[in-house]
């Protein structure tokens, strides 16, 4: 009797598990839009910290404002029109928790993007490490090594952005937006294209 309780929580554990990472795949826009956005509007600061753009009003700070409005208003459209529901509660609380992040990387972004409050390498570390924190606490729910390994990525590259010049750390962001948002993200809505939901 106890087996086969044992065996049936194994099946529920693993049909959650399977929800869960079906959810997250479903999510796959969310990454792509914020890494395109975000590597854009890194590589004008970029471009601006190395001297190819010269600083205009408009260029530099508020194209983070900018470029967030439209990161959310896009990812709030998808979920409104496009998304399916969370299928169990775990997959609620990751869909809250990337929320949650959101909103910590558009206040974080303003302070260090739009105002003088935050130095530049400080600004990209912060915004890293949170980047970091949302893909670790989806690789537990979704138990996933990849995510987990992205999660590192990201963390490594934080601790290392706060010793770097403006310069680099922000060169270092424009490659983490594509490579570590834009390309995860675009990884994943492949493999739900091939695999659909329920498949």
């Amino acid at each position: 009797m106890r087996s086969h309780h044992k065996d049936e929580d194994a099946q529920a554990t693993d049909r959650m598990i399977a929800e869960n990472r079906d959810f997250f795949r479903q999510r796959s826009f969310h990454l792509l839009i914020w890494g395109l956005l975000l590597s854009a509007v890194f590589g004008v600061h970029s471009a601006i910290a190395f001297g190819y753009l010269a600083p205009a009003p408009g260029l530099g700070g508020w194209t983070w404002v900018a470029t967030v409005v439209v990161a959310v208003v896009a990812s709030f459209l998808f979920e409104r029109y496009h998304a399916i529901s969370p299928a169990n509660i775990l997959s609620r609380l990751l869909l809250h928790l990337w929320a949650g992040f959101a909103v910590t990387l558009v206040i974080i972004g303003f302070l260090g993007g739009a105002t003088a409050l935050m130095p530049g390498s400080a600004h990209c570390g912060s915004l890293a490490a949170i980047v970091g924190g949302g893909f670790f606490v989806s690789a537990l729910l979704v138990v996933s090594r990849g995510l987990l390994a992205l999660a590192m990525l990201w963390w490594c590259a934080a601790a290392v952005m706060f010793f770097l010049a403006v310069q680099a750390a922000l060169f270092l962001m424009v490659c983490l937006t594509f490579g570590g948002l834009f390309l995860p993200g675009l990884a994943l809505y492949a493999s739900y294209r091939v695999r659909p939901s329920g498949a």
